[in-house]
């Protein structure tokens, strides 16, 4: 073998340990934030139990709502008056312990079945300076197939703008599902089970955000509980983990390699389930319950 074929062969073995040391390393990062909740209870030091009630919604968020049993925390709704309302429930967030800025936010829940349960995993800026959110997750109690990925912000004009995707499979009240976005500087991509179901190209964050996780009770949007009802009802999450935007490592960057996305893809991506779409905002209820908190 010459000196060129040697330096040719050189050449590709290095770029080929480099494009897979670059996988690897984009796939093998430990998470920057993650709850497994294995532990006896839950940790406050990452979390806060206290968080406002929505306009139109029928449950106080009680401190006392929550539960590690079995590997997994239980956010508990039940028909309990408290503070004027007539149920009460539970929220999750890490406003004041924790915020980051794109990588891929990822939870692994079993949802309650039932009328006017509204489990939901989001994401507030850190700010509070200008309106934005990003719906990981939202699933309406009496229709448990179907999951609802949205992405909300504020136009120059002040006008509340969504993209809006969904996405009908299982009947996510029955296992435990995973639920991520990979957010990105100039895109947002929802992942369910692993499989790309909808992307927002616009109205994208450029802040640090803190996680929520809830289970709301009744509304405008799911309608109030009914006889049918089961209460209590209990929001099951198994973990809760945040990784690195992909670009983390420099090289798998660099080289344009390896899958794009930082959340932990369980089959090739594809799209599917509803396009993306644009949507002058009249109010939604979400709408109108978050933006009270601005």
């Amino acid at each position: 073998m010459n000196n060129w074929q040697s330096s040719g062969f050189l050449f590709i073995a290095i770029l080929f340990a480099m494009m897979l040391g670059a996988g690897i390393f984009a796939w093998s990062q430990a998470p920057v934030f993650q709850d497994e909740f294995n532990g006896a209870q839950l940790d406050v030091a990452k979390w806060n139990t206290s968080f406002p009630s929505g306009r139109t919604e029928r449950q106080f968020y009680a401190t006392d709502a929550f539960q590690v049993k079995n590997g997994s925390l239980a956010i508990r709704a039940e028909e309990r008056a408290m503070e004027g309302y007539a149920y009460t429930s539970g929220m999750l967030t890490t406003q004041g312990t924790f915020d980051f800025q794109y990588g891929c936010f990822e939870i692994r829940a079993q949802v309650p079945k039932g009328q006017g349960l509204w489990p939901a995993f989001w994401l507030l800026p850190t700010s509070r300076s200008r309106w934005n959110e990003i719906d990981v997750f939202e699933i309406l109690g009496h229709q448990t197939d179907k999951v609802y990925l949205t992405n909300h912000w504020s136009s120059p004009t002040r006008e509340l703008v969504s993209a809006k995707g969904s996405f009908e499979g299982p009947d996510f009240s029955e296992g435990f599902h995973t639920f991520a976005v990979d957010w990105q500087p100039t895109e947002i991509i929802w992942y369910v089970d692993g499989v790309e179901r909808f992307r927002s190209t616009q109205g994208v964050p450029d802040e640090p955000m803190f996680l929520l996780v809830n289970l709301a009770v009744g509304g405008q949007w799911p309608g109030d509980p009914d006889a049918t009802t089961p209460l209590p009802s209990e929001l099951l999450i198994d973990y809760v983990r945040v990784y690195r935007d992909g670009c983390a490592s420099p090289i798998r960057c660099w080289l344009q390699v390896g899958a794009a996305s930082a959340c932990p893809v369980t089959r090739s991506p594809k799209k599917a389930g509803q396009p993306s779409f644009f949507m002058k905002s009249v109010e939604t209820p979400r709408q109108r319950r978050v933006s009270q908190h601005f």
